[in-house]
Order: structure tokens, then C-alpha cells, then sequence
């Protein structure tokens, strides 16, 4: 092997191990903080977009090298692939430049396209290099089905209980903590999801987990119909066992989508591998039908949708995909140049259907968040998908190279299965406690096992017949169209990379590449090195901001630690006020971040309703007052930024005598961003009330009675009986004539 072919399998093996390791481990906003420290100090087991930024730029400084080393390649039309993604890459890169939450969201994304696309190029042909590769990459990949059910079980068995009697423990302070009632519709949908026993592995979300488990079993299931022959004993049983699990996980979780892909999975993958396609039209019949699922699924939702809530009973699944589909189309009418990798939410709250109960962050379709995300451009992302759909189901490209011997692929396949396990295990090393890093640590170990043991099998499997991918592409057609995987950093990766690995499958001629394929190529490369060198400009910013946050919250955590000795105790309220002073300046290094500025006002109103010293308060409230004054010269203004204004300007109505109009006016800003609010409503009615408009109190409360009505869809999302009582009770004092009224 020369040496540009060992950099090539390097590479596109590392591109494989992070997407790899970004499915064993969670990606949050904020990995600090995610919560209120004074009650939860431990920090997310995962990363946070220090961490994803690190990786998104491994990936893509190894996506341009290999497209670089690619472009002596004959790949023909496929060459120009990679410019599809160009102008969404702009336009993603442009949003990051406003909105630190789209820049380390969307830099996820693309860097799983450029590295499926680097692997699509790279990794295809029937040359002995390119078979290794593809390989060890897919064995790596559906290795990690091992980890996931080791995980998926552990939570199923043990770690749900104790998070149930936990959260019995601080159930009160917990919402406290959120500002939540206990009687309120956000504290009764969290409690309705935390007491549901379901496995969501390292992705938080037992949808996502379903999509990616069943897609493994759907790819074992096919490979061993095509490969039984192949295999020996131990491979058979270890295969069945793992497809066995993972069937029983997917119809435990109960997720409608991932139960039906994997269902339809199975029977492609059986069919196909039994009972190949008789010819070129048959093949292709199937072929198209595959891509064509995407915009398959679309319209069925469409349909649902216009049906309306009666039709089909109870049935809610695909109703809720309507109205996140209606509502982005709306996005992209009003927005053509996208909104952001994390901009749908907001926009969604300003065009959703009035009786859509929820506040979507995804399309729950991958071509619909790629639209709202990059605008029209998305639709380069989408031509790159059918491009994986299509090929990916192509008949195999190495038959004739079957029975040739191919260098050992053990042994990489085990090394880059430890590589993902050993980034996941520096992630949350400093989070996990001792059985929750036991649990890690077998998971990656089985992983490692799985691969090694695999790999050679695939080996052979894999170029003698291509029927088995027909399973494994249709259901990850299925769980992208139905499901938020792109949305989620982790799962796109792996569907990215796995679908350009199952690509890369087809057979391409060699021979000498045309000047302006070359050029193409090369191109396309430079501007994955550009990608990476865009991400590492913020890496310094993001690093002190990190390590503000978690210095301040294990200031606040020891503040409200009953065990912390009384020679170093000092008031909660100070703590956090100090905290909200630290994060402030901290925001001034990146002033993208929103989320630290929002937690620095956050921080200060906590700290100063508890404060003793009504002068140091008063300072306090006038600091964090200006802060979220600041954010009304935001083009991008966030709902949540608007109410904590809102709320500041509540404090200094209440405390310091404010004109009342000012706080009226804060809250029609939330009103207008987030209309379907009923309890910004009340509190709009209260704040007129409070500046003696009467009738417009009224008016805000009928209509918070109103849009409360329209949320009957998810009654658990409503205002509580007694609230609505109350706000009922002084609709009916205020049209009570001043002369009636008891003096």
C-alpha cells in the first residue's frame, strides 16, 4: 500500500471513529448549567460546543485532505458532488457569524456531509484500498449497536429507577429551580416523559435511538441473509443475539417511526437478499422507490395534516409532523435565505397553526430542516442525499474482487472502534459517577469486540453482493423523514457517514481525471480546510467561556451545599449574583452566545429576590435591567431574551416605581414573537392592569382563556384548572360596574 493510500485510509478511518464516538456520547448547548447548580452540579456526561467544534474540525481538516488526495481519481460526474454543498455551507457558515447556537449546530452538520462525501469519493472503487476501507468504516459504525444496547439496557434496568427516586427527592426545587409551578403544563410534560421507562442511550431521546438501533439490525439482518454462507458459528450467533435486542429495544421504546422503518427495513433487507432482483429494470424499480421515500413520507404527512385533528382517532404522530412541515414551508416563504441550524424554533413560534400545541426544533424531516436552515441552498444537501439513496443501493461494485485476499482489516476495525470509545470516555470522565463509567466502559468494550469480530465477515460479504444495503438505505430513508436525526449533532453524524460509506459501494471506472474535475475537487477541499480554519477562530473564545461557566457554577453549588464548612459558607444570593456578574463579562468574549448572557440575567433575578441589602439589590436590578435592554437592538432577538426583559422589567415595576408602561411593552414584544403563549397573555393583562388600562387587561386575558382553549390537542400542555379559574374570576370583577362594586 503506498503511502498516499495509507494517509487516504487513515483519514476516511478517523472520519468513521468520530461519527463513531459522537454516537456514544450527548451534545448539549450547555454542559454546565444545564440545570441550576445550587440543586445539580454535575456536569451533562458529554460534550457541550467546545468539544463538537473540536471534532467538526478533525473532521474537516480530514474531509480536505482526503478530497485533495481524491482528486487524482476518475470519478467523473461524481467529482462535482461536493460544489452541491457549497452555497448550504455558506449560507450555514453566514447564520454562525450571528448566532454562536447555528454556528456549532450547523458546523456539526456539514462536517457529517463533508466527510460522507469525502468517504463517497475516496473510499469507492473495487481497488483492494477502497474495500478496506469501506470495511473497517461500516464495521466501526454498526459496531456500536453493542454499546447502544449495553447502555439501552442499563437504562431500562437500573438507571431509570434512580432517576425516578431522585427527581422524587427535588421534584419541588427542580421546578423551583425553572421557574415552574408544580401544578403547570411544563412541570406535568416533563414528569409525563421522565416516568416513561424508555431507552434513549447516549442520545437523550428513545426516538433517536430507535431510528439508529433499528438501522443497524436492519443492516445485520441483511447482511446475513446475503452473507450466511460466509459467516462461522460464533458470527451467526453473535449477529442474531445483537438483531434479537435491538428488535426487542425499538418495540419497547414504542417510537411509531422507528418500529415502522425497521419493520419495512427488515422485510426490504430479507427480500432483497433472498431473492435478488432479477434485472436491471426490477433493480432499479427498487432503487427509485428508495429515494423517492423522503418525498414519499412528506406528502402522506401533508395529507394527514389537511385532513384534520379527527381523522384517524387518536392518532397524533404524523398530525404534529403536519404542523411542522406547514410551518416550514411558512419559514422558507418568509425566510429564503434559512433561518439557522437553531433557528426554526423561533421562527415556528411566529407561523405555527393556532391548535399546534408544541414548539418544534426540528422538522422531524431532514430535506424540511435543511430547507429552513440554509434556505434554497438546502436543496444542494438534499441533491448530495439522493445522490447516497441512489448509489447506496447500486448493484455491488466489487463482485469480481470477492475472492481476492484484501489485507488484514481486524485489527483497524478494533483500533478505530477504541479510538471512538476513548474520545466518548474523556467526554464524561469528569461527569460520570463510578457505575455510570463502568456502564461506558463495557459498552466501548463491546463495541471494540464487535468490530474486530465483524470486520472480516464484512469484508466478504459486502463486495460479493450489494442487495443487502436495499434494507439498510430504505430505513434510514424512513427514520430521516420521520424523525429529528439531522437535527440531533450525534445521529446526523452517523447517518451521514454511514450512508456515504454505503455509497461508496458502486464501482468507478479508473483512468486519469479531466482538468476540471480536478479543479472541482480541489476546490471543494480548500473550502473544507476553510470550514475547519472558521470553527477554530472561536475555539479561544469558547474556551474562556467554558471555563467561566463551570468555575461559577461550582461557586454556586458550594453556596448551596449544606456540608460546605461554615468558614466558607457565604450566601446563596451573593453566589449568584457573583455568578451573573462573571458570566456577563464572560459573554463580551463571544457576544453570539446568547445563552451565557441570558443565564447572567437569569442568575442576577434569583439572586436578587434572596439578597439581605436592598441598596446592593437595587444595583443589581438596575445591571441586569440594562443587560436585557440591550437585547431589544438585537436583529435576531431570541423569545427568550424578550422575556427575560420582561421579567427585569417586572422587578423594577415592582421594586423601584418603574413606569408600568415599559413593562406593558415587554410584554407585547413576547407576545408578538410567541403568540400562542397563554400565560404571556396573563401576564401581559397583568402588566395593563398594573398601568390602569382595564379593558386592555381584559382583552389580554379572554385572549389567554382563548389560546388556551386552542391547545386541546395535549391537554397536559394546558393551564392548570386553577389558574384558569383565577383568570376567569377577574375577567368577570373587572365588568363589574365601579357603583355595584363593594367599597
Amino acid at each position: 500500500m503506498s503511502r498516499r493510500d495509507q494517509t487516504q485510509f487513515v483519514l476516511l478511518v478517523a472520519i468513521g471513529s468520530v461519527a463513531a464516538a459522537r454516537s456514544l456520547m450527548a451534545t448539549a448547548p450547555m454542559v454546565v448549567w444545564d440545570g441550576d447548580a445550587a440543586f445539580d452540579a454535575t456536569p451533562l456526561q458529554g460534550i457541550g460546543p467546545l468539544g463538537s467544534l473540536g471534532l467538526d474540525v478533525l473532521t474537516f481538516l480530514a474531509a480536505s485532505v482526503s478530497i485533495w488526495i481524491s482528486s487524482t481519481h476518475a470519478l467523473g460526474w461524481r467529482a462535482w458532488l461536493p460544489v452541491a454543498a457549497l452555497p448550504a455551507s455558506a449560507v450555514l457558515a453566514w447564520h454562525g457569524t450571528h448566532d454562536f447556537e447555528s454556528l456549532w449546530r450547523g458546523a456539526a452538520w456539514l462536517s457529517a456531509v463533508w466527510g460522507a462525501l469525502a468517504l463517497f469519493l475516496g473510499a469507492a472503487g473495487s481497488t483492494e484500498i477502497a474495500q478496506r476501507i469501506r470495511t473497517v468504516v461500516v464495521a466501526t459504525l454498526l459496531s456500536i449497536g453493542a454499546a447502544l444496547l449495553v447502555r439501552g439496557m442499563w437504562q431500562v434496568t437500573a438507571e431509570h429507577a434512580a432517576t425516578i427516586e431522585y427527581f422524587g427527592e427535588y421534584a419541588e426545587e427542580f421546578f423551583t429551580a425553572r421557574g415552574w409551578e408544580p401544578d403547570s403544563p411544563q412541570a406535568h410534560a416533563f414528569e409525563r416523559r421522565l416516568v416513561a421507562n424508555e431507552a434513549g442511550g447516549w442520545y437523550g431521546l428513545a426516538n433517536l435511538y430507535g431510528g439508529v438501533i433499528g438501522t443497524i439490525a436492519v443492516a445485520m439482518a441483511g447482511l446475513l441473509c446475503a452473507g450466511w454462507r460466509h459467516a462461522d458459528t460464533r458470527v451467526r450467533a453473535v449477529a442474531l443475539t445483537l438483531i434479537g435486542l435491538a428488535i426487542a429495544l425499538v418495540a419497547f421504546n414504542g417510537g411509531k417511526a422507528a418500529i415502522a422503518a425497521t419493520l419495512i427495513g427488515l422485510a426490504m433487507a430479507a427480500g432483497s437478499s433472498s431473492r435478488p432482483a432479477r434485472g436491471v429494470r426490477a433493480w432499479g424499480a427498487v432503487r427509485a422507490c428508495i429515494v423517492a421515500i423522503p418525498l414519499l413520507v412528506g406528502v402522506v404527512v401533508a395529507a394527514r395534516f389537511m385532513a384534520g385533528p379527527e381523522a384517524l382517532g387518536a392518532e397524533r404522530s404524523l398530525l404534529m409532523r403536519g404542523f411542522y412541515q406547514d410551518g416550514a414551508w411558512q419559514v422558507l416563504m418568509n425566510h429564503p435565505l434559512g433561518v439557522g441550524a437553531s433557528g426554526f424554533q423561533q421562527a415556528f413560534l411566529q407561523v405555527a397553526a393556532e391548535t399546534c400545541p408544541e414548539d418544534a426544533a426540528s422538522v422531524h424531516h431532514a430535506w424540511g430542516d435543511w430547507l429552513v436552515s440554509a434556505g434554497w441552498a438546502g436543496l444542494g444537501l438534499v441533491l448530495v442525499a439522493a445522490c447516497f439513496l441512489w448509489k447506496g443501493t447500486a448493484p455491488a461494485g466489487g463482485a469480481a474482487s470477492a475472492d481476492r485476499p484484501v489485507e488484514p482489516v481486524s485489527e483497524p476495525a478494533f483500533v478505530a472502534a477504541i479510538a471512538a470509545g476513548v474520545i466518548a470516555l474523556v467526554a464524561i470522565a469528569d461527569s460520570a459517577d463510578p457505575e455510570g463509567l463502568t456502564v461506558a466502559v463495557v459498552s466501548i468494550a463491546a463495541c471494540a469486540l464487535l468490530a474486530r469480530m465483524l470486520a472480516p465477515w464484512l469484508c466478504t460479504t459486502m463486495c460479493a453482493t450489494g442487495s443487502w444495503r436495499i434494507g439498510a438505505v430504505a430505513t434510514l430513508a424512513l427514520v430521516t423523514s420521520l424523525d429529528m436525526f439531522h437535527w440531533h449533532s450525534g445521529a446526523a453524524s452517523w447517518c451521514w457517514i454511514l450512508a456515504g460509506a454505503l455509497a461508496a459501494e458502486a464501482s468507478i471506472p479508473e483512468g486519469a481525471p479531466t482538468a476540471a474535475s480536478r479543479t472541482a475537487m480541489r476546490g471543494s477541499a480548500l473550502c473544507a480546510g476553510a470550514l475547519a480554519l472558521s470553527c477554530l477562530v472561536v475555539v479561544p473564545a469558547v474556551f474562556q467561556q467554558e471555563r467561566v461557566l463551570q468555575s461559577t457554577a461550582e461557586d454556586v453549588a458550594r453556596a448551596a451545599d449544606p456540608h460546605t464548612p461554615s468558614g466558607e459558607m457565604e450566601s446563596l444570593a451573593t453566589a449568584r449574583i457573583r455568578a451573573s456578574t462573571y458570566l456577563g463579562e464572560a459573554f463580551d468574549a463571544l457576544p453570539t452566545r446568547r445563552r451565557i448572557r441570558e443565564l447572567s440575567i437569569e442568575q442576577g433575578l434569583m439572586g436578587m429576590v434572596d439578597i439581605r441589602f436592598p441598596h446592593v439589590a437595587d444595583e443589581v436590578m438596575m445591571r441586569i435591567h440594562q443587560v436585557a435592554s440591550n437585547t431589544r437592538a438585537d436583529p435576531h432577538r431570541t423569545v427568550a431574551e424578550a422575556r427575560l426583559l420582561a421579567e427585569t422589567s417586572q422587578a423594577m415595576v415592582a421594586r423601584a416605581g418603574a413606569d408600568p408602561m415599559g413593562l406593558v411593552a415587554a410584554w407585547e414584544d413576547v407576545v408578538a414573537m410567541s403568540p400562542r403563549d397563554a400565560r404571556a397573555w396573563i401576564r401581559l393583562g397583568e402588566a395593563r392592569w398594573r398601568a390602569g388600562s382595564s379593558g386592555g387587561a381584559v382583552e389580554a386575558w379572554r385572549e389567554a382563556l382563548r389560546r388556551d382553549d386552542l391547545q386541546s390537542l395535549d391537554p397536559v400542555r394546558q393551564l392548570p384548572r386553577r389558574l384558569r379559574e383565577r383568570v376567569q374570576q377577574k375577567i368577570d370583577a373587572s365588568q363589574v360596574p365601579d357603583a355595584l362594586r363593594p367599597s
